[in-house]
């Protein structure tokens, strides 16, 4: 008898020992005789990690913001000072600019601030800047991508406006017209500064490299009739069609010889 509960209390001794090794404990129902197994309080049980990675997020780029339009700027024009005066080769210049300015289609450098620039760094050109170089070096002091230069000429009754474009960071004209106005100097003014402009542009494509421009004129007096009116203006009368479609209608534009 003595034998039989010695063995008993090994047995439950070894039970003990294998419940605590496994984190349980057994438990035993005295009214039912059964067993229960409970989880071991003193062993906690395994944790699992329920943290997602975050993704990394990348850092904003810094990216410049580009001009939409070309920035430009036009130098002074030459001429023969024999034939216009240094006033006449200003205004057909400031005419081109404002016109240019009007298409929307570039940034114009103004004059007042171009020479301020050129004044700031040291820039000292005698006589006109005709060559590509000086017009590229020109260019990246005033910090604009295209430099517009150009010349005034007269032939008879013909002025001829010869205008050039070129390209700072290529160095090399991307665009160059001539346009024969037949007319005065005023007609330049109204007619062919606004006629090049709408070339330089973009927004007008001409056939050629050369157009002819040619003032309408009548010796008749001032009258209207059928939506045609004509203007008194100078030593001539102009014909002004007035559907409101050009503002240079009073002048008839022609593809070069």
């Amino acid at each position: 008898m003595r034998l039989r509960l010695l063995l008993v209390a090994t047995m439950l001794f070894a039970v003990n020992l294998c419940a605590q090794d496994s984190m349980a404990v057994s438990t035993i129902d005295k009214s039912t005789g059964v067993k229960t197994l409970v989880a071991d309080s003193a062993t906690p049980p395994p944790t699992v990690s329920t943290s997602v990675p975050i993704a990394e997020v990348p850092k904003p780029v810094s990216i410049t913001q580009k001009h939409s339009k070309p920035n430009v700027a036009v130098l002074e024009f030459s001429g023969s000072f024999k034939i216009f005066t240094r006033e006449d080769i200003q205004a057909i210049t400031n005419r081109f600019e404002t016109e240019l300015m009007k298409t929307d289609s570039f940034t114009v450098l103004e004059r007042r601030n171009m020479d301020a620039i050129l004044q700031e760094q040291g820039f000292q050109q005698t006589g006109v800047c005709n060559s590509a170089e000086c017009q590229v070096h020109v260019g990246q002091l005033l910090g604009v991508d295209r430099i517009i230069t150009g010349e005034v000429s007269k032939m008879g009754d013909i002025i001829s406006l010869n205008l050039k474009m070129v390209d700072v960071e290529k160095g090399n004209n991307t665009l160059s017209h001539v346009i024969d106005i037949k007319g005065e100097l005023q007609d330049v003014l109204r007619g062919g500064c606004y006629e090049m402009a709408q070339i330089f542009s973009g927004k007008k494509k001409p056939e050629s490299e050369r157009t002819i421009l040619t003032a309408e004129k009548s010796s008749a007096w001032p009258w209207i009739l059928g939506g045609v009116g004509l203007v008194a203006i100078g030593a001539g009368t102009y014909i002004v069609l007035n559907s409101g479609s050009s503002k240079r209608s009073d002048y008839t534009v022609d593809t070069g010889f």
